[in-house]
């Protein structure tokens, strides 16, 4: 009995310790797959990061290789060209339409049509207003015209001389009688000042006081964006008739090494020559004498070399500059009772002074023709602009 019992216990634990190995050997496997599973999912997650990192490179690397510095410097070079195309035409047209003088003399008209409502009223022969008959008169007046053509900037002190002269008995300018009539009776109207004086002035003279400033302001207003527009509809003319294409021009660039390595030996001198246009006081005549340099005479276009050679020397001149210099020539003059102005000009300084000029900015010359005490005279300034203000000297012409 005893032995029965001692061989079931044994039996019951062999079948236990099977088990235990059973369960052993199933824990431990499935803690082999765990741990298998763990480092497969790591594995992959290090293989997708350095995926995502050599993608990376790669694209930084086709981002450098496709458009480097010397391509960027290249493709602006050939902007700041094409820019400079579009502006040295928008100077020839403006001077060839006489933009600025047209302009000048809409606004003189509506200041005369301002400042007395008489001015309004027609000529005998009813071509035009007393307004803009004077207007006209006063852009082509000698003492402030430029070769020929409308002047292109008048100031305020200069405006009341030149209208003076035109009331007297001999004017400088042809006009008719009954605009000299009208325009003397405004002069010679007395109206209280302005301001703490109360000495009484001319009706024309307060009028010209009171708004030549905001005349003038609306006129710079309306000549900006004149050249605005003429400047966007010259820019689509090039695009199109020249087939001008961005991306086409930066692909190439990209591509071709030796297209890049040109354009950018071109960069300084282009820079050079931008400074050049820029700060150069007579930008369309310079724009011509290029065309017409450059341009050969062939045979088949004798009509194109027409053109150009009837294009006056002078088309135009920069405002800020030409109108800064004879305003401080003007006022420089001496202080002498019943001087008039009778024409001021510019031309350009002499060989000689040039070869010993230290300056950074090329100077101009400004003739002054004057009346005083029935003697004429003139009077020659050199003029440098230098930040904007200008500074004159007298010298012996």
């Amino acid at each position: 009995m005893a032995e029965a019992e001692h061989r079931r216990v044994q039996r019951l634990a062999a079948q236990s310790a099977g088990n235990f190995g059973q369960i052993s050997g199933v824990w431990r496997a499935a803690v082999q797959r765990i741990g298998e599973q763990w480092r497969l999912a790591h594995l992959a997650q290090m293989h997708a990061n350095l995926m995502r990192a050599s993608r990376l490179q790669a694209a930084c690397e086709q981002a450098r290789n496709r458009l480097p510095v010397d391509a960027a410097i290249a493709f602006t070079v050939v902007m700041l060209m094409l820019s400079l195309m579009v502006t040295a035409a928008v100077q020839v047209v403006t001077a060839l339409t006489d933009l600025r003088g047209r302009n000048l003399a809409s606004g003189l008209e509506n200041l005369m049509s301002q400042i007395d409502p008489e001015f309004r009223e027609k000529l005998p022969d009813g071509s035009s207003t007393i307004a803009q008959h004077i207007a006209q008169v006063v852009v082509k007046h000698p003492a402030i015209a430029h070769a020929g053509t409308r002047a292109k900037a008048v100031g305020k002190g200069e405006l009341m001389t030149v209208l003076r002269d035109l009331s007297s008995d001999k004017p400088a300018a042809a006009i008719q009688e009954d605009a000299k009539v009208k325009l003397r009776a405004s002069l010679n109207e007395s109206v209280p000042g302005v301001g703490q004086s109360a000495a009484a002035i001319s009706k024309l003279e307060r009028g010209v006081g009171q708004w030549f400033d905001i005349v003038m302001d609306r006129l710079s207003d309306i000549f900006t964006r004149h050249t605005r527009v003429i400047t966007v509809t010259l820019t689509v003319l090039f695009v199109v008739s020249l087939h001008i294409d961005s991306g086409e021009i930066l692909r190439q660039i990209t591509s071709s090494p030796d297209v890049r390595a040109k354009l950018v030996a071109l960069s300084d001198s282009t820079l050079s020559q931008t400074d050049k246009t820029f700060e150069n006081t007579e930008p369309a005549t310079v724009a011509i004498a290029e065309i017409r340099k450059h341009h050969p005479n062939r045979a088949g276009e004798p009509q194109i070399m027409a053109a150009l050679d009837k294009v006056p020397t002078h088309l135009t001149r920069c405002a800020d500059g030409n109108k800064a210099c004879m305003m401080k020539a003007a006022e420089t003059l001496p202080r002498i009772s019943g001087l008039v102005i009778k024409k001021t000009r510019t031309r350009p300084v002499p060989a000689s002074t040039l070869a010993t000029w230290k300056g950074q900015t090329r100077p101009i010359i400004v003739d002054v023709d004057i009346v005083a005490a029935g003697t004429e005279e003139t009077y020659s300034y050199i003029c440098v602009l230098t930040k904007g203000s200008a500074y004159v000297r007298r010298v012996m012409s």
